[in-house]
């Protein structure tokens, strides 16, 4: 009982998401914003403090209001200000390239005038990607670049790219087999055709490793249902 416990802690702890130790929402107000989040971090660049750098421009909702937090929480993630990877923050680039990227600017409109002489990110495209990984639209936790529903704070991992997220899905895998009877046979749920061998050890389907006979019983069931729903 104590290793199916483990089991299934493990599961859904990984089907949580990979939690962001910084985004864009500056003054965490579950909203990322050009005119509050991006003022901010153009204002800190230009190393305002105080109320200069508050007044106006935080949220309602706000849980990071006050100066000193917001500047904490900036200096901590400086390095992932470097928007166009040059290896320094500067306002007139990397701030205006937060700022003009959150009111939706892309392409030229985007770029133009604001990249660093020795950049490594020069392209629209590039900066937009980069800009995915410290963005998180729906406010899961999960940013952009590592979310697979970026407008659904409930969902952000769709394993077997089905369209349904792992939080609704009951069979993660689509092997056929519910996640629940996955877990309790000591069956991988999120990838089809791998069980727990004695050990505890993930182990292939039919592999060296004996998997439990209720693993191998379940797989064997799942295949042969898999099978006669294609005939």
């Amino acid at each position: 009982m104590r290793t199916l416990v483990l089991i299934m802690f493990l599961y859904f702890a990984g089907s949580s998401p990979a939690f962001a130790s910084f985004n864009l929402d500056i003054d965490d107000d579950g909203k990322t914003d050009a005119l509050t989040d991006g003022l901010l971090v153009l204002r800190y660049m230009f190393g305002l403090s105080g109320e200069t750098l508050t007044v106006g421009v935080v949220g309602n909702d706000a849980e990071r209001p006050d100066s000193d937090q917001i500047v904490t929480y900036l200096v901590t993630n400086n390095d992932q200000l470097d928007i166009d990877g040059n290896g320094s923050v500067d306002a007139l680039t990397d701030g205006l390239l937060i700022l003009r990227e959150l009111f939706g600017l892309s392409n030229s409109s985007l770029v133009t005038g604001v990249i660093a002489n020795n950049a490594t990110r020069i392209t629209s495209s590039s900066i937009v990607e980069f800009m995915s990984t410290i963005k998180d639209s729906d406010n899961d936790n999960a940013n952009d670049a590592f979310d697979a529903f970026l407008l659904d704070p409930s969902e952000w991992i769709d394993t077997d790219s089905d369209g349904i997220g792992n939080n609704t899905d009951t069979d993660d895998d689509n092997d056929g087999l519910s996640d629940t009877m996955e877990i309790a046979s000591g069956s991988d749920p999120l990838m089809p055709n791998k069980c727990f061998g004695p050990e505890g050890q993930l182990i292939t389907f039919n592999g060296s490793a004996q998997p439990s006979v209720e693993c191998s019983v379940l797989q064997k069931a799942g295949a042969a249902a898999v099978s006669a729903a294609t005939l």
